[in-house]
């Protein structure tokens, strides 16, 4: 499963030993620094009347308090506002758009019903729109993340109540200041999310939610992020047994094993370009998986709860690259996989080469998106359920498409874009009843639902 990790702790223990060496040179200095200022002060204080004593004295202590009071101020990051959660649904609301009309597909064959519920505009965050990263459904809510375009840090969680199919409501937002957020998953109260800090890099944060109506718990000890490993940033993140499985990269990243009850390091398997995690259930025995995308791109197939690293299997899925962008992002757009629940068929999104999915236990590929379905686009992100697999192309908007009744490419049945916003598809994701697409920052998030 896991392989622990040896040499970054003796590469600890060395910078710890350069470290001190370091500290005793800078004591030095400073010791020599305070005798002289000490003596200069002593000197000149010696040389006064009393009543100048007495108002150097004066001076002094205050200056002394003060210091003392600063320095007692704990450093929190509630303290420091780097993130702030809203529970007023009236104010939240607003950002809704109810719709409830039926989608039109361009070059439908067979296509069952479907209906555009909602359009949920993008967070705004110091003045930056946001775009959606992910959707995590469970329960009847809808667990949207957001993370800022290009070189900055923004990001959001927005918690969706979706009991009432007509009429989504957002019921608790979460916006942070200085972090990109890229995934999550659920775990009884709390919702464990992946993301991007500008000042710690790799990061997981525990979100606590209130059992009674679903939304964030707005105290000082939450939604505070751990850093994880030495990556810039974390991409996906899956809860399993009492671990959880944080796939980092894509330089210094792998995936990453910690206990879920405190976060603590338990392992880690090392490689450039994780880009993604995924499962088919969240118990001891179950598979996980992480998507290492490149030149050589793979999966990395795990068994949840298995310390044997000989348990581990790596499936080659070839090439996976981005069209139509600028040459340093060809490598490193966005790619997810998906499973179905009990299910041993992962679902990979290939940028320009469309979708793949394999048999995790046979390692051999069983689907496959035609080579005409894309022209501008690229494929991004995939889901699926029992009647469709559904895939976020970007330019060439969200193709939907059945399962082959023999062989192995997937009949496209319909492409479906939203005519104010075309393009942009994302991201994708359905739990069998609703379609939730991310459309950018501008086209927001759309709620679609099979009638």
């Amino acid at each position: 499963m896991i392989k622990e990790q040896v040499c970054p702790f003796l590469e600890s223990v060395i910078r710890l030993a350069d470290n001190f060496y370091l500290f005793l040179f800078y004591v030095n200095i400073s010791i020599t620094f305070v005798y002289g200022w000490w003596y200069g002060i002593w000197s000149f204080y010696e040389k006064q009347t009393m009543k100048a004593k007495l108002f150097l004295s004066v001076i002094f202590l205050t200056m002394l308090f003060s210091a003392c009071e600063k320095a007692e101020e704990p450093e929190n990051v509630a303290g420091n506002q780097e993130y702030s959660i809203v529970n007023d649904e009236t104010l939240l609301n607003g950002s809704i758009q109810l719709i409830n009309e039926p989608i039109n597909f361009k070059g439908a064959k067979v296509v069952a019903p479907f209906s555009l519920i909602a359009s949920v505009q993008s967070p705004v965050v110091g003045g930056v729109k946001l775009s959606a990263t992910s959707v995590f459904v469970k329960n009847n809510k809808a667990y949207v993340t957001y993370a800022e375009r290009g070189e900055g840090y923004k990001g959001a969680l927005n918690v969706l109540n979706l009991s009432n199919p007509a009429t989504p409501v957002l019921i608790s937002q979460v916006t942070f200041s200085s972090i990109d957020l890229n995934a999550s998953d659920l775990s009884g109260n709390v919702l464990y999310l992946a993301g991007s800090s500008k000042k710690l890099g790799a990061v997981v944060i525990p979100v606590q939610l209130n059992g009674a109506n679903g939304t964030v718990v707005n105290g000082a000890n939450n939604c505070i992020p751990t850093k994880v490993g030495n990556a810039a940033s974390a991409n996906g993140v899956i809860q399993g047994g009492n671990w959880l499985y944080v796939s980092t990269g894509s330089t210094n990243g792998g995936t990453y094993c910690l206990k879920k009850s405190n976060l603590d390091f338990v392992a880690s398997d090392l490689y450039n370009g994780a880009i993604y995690a995924a499962a088919n259930g969240r118990s001891n025995g179950n598979t996980q998986l992480t998507l290492e995308s490149g030149v050589n791109s793979n999966l990395h197939v795990y068994k949840i709860g298995l310390s044997d690293e000989n348990s581990e299997k790596v499936i080659p899925v070839g090439e996976i690259k981005h069209q139509n962008v600028e040459p340093q992002y060809a490598y490193s757009g966005k790619s997810t996989i998906f499973m179905k629940a009990g299910d041993n068929v992962c679902y990979v999104s290939k940028g320009m080469y469309g979708m793949e999915a394999y048999n995790v236990v046979s390692g051999q590929m069983v689907f496959k998106s035609p080579l005409n379905m894309l022209t501008l686009g690229n494929t991004n992100a995939v889901s699926a359920d029992n009647n469709y697999v559904y895939m976020a192309n970007g330019a060439d908007g969200v193709a939907f498409a059945e399962y082959p009744p023999s062989g192995n490419i997937l009949n496209i049945v319909g492409v479906w874009d939203d005519p104010a916003y075309p393009g942009s598809a994302n991201y994708v994701t359905s739990d069998g009843t609703y379609l939730f697409v991310a459309k950018g920052q501008e086209g927001g998030l759309k709620i679609i639902k099979r009638n």
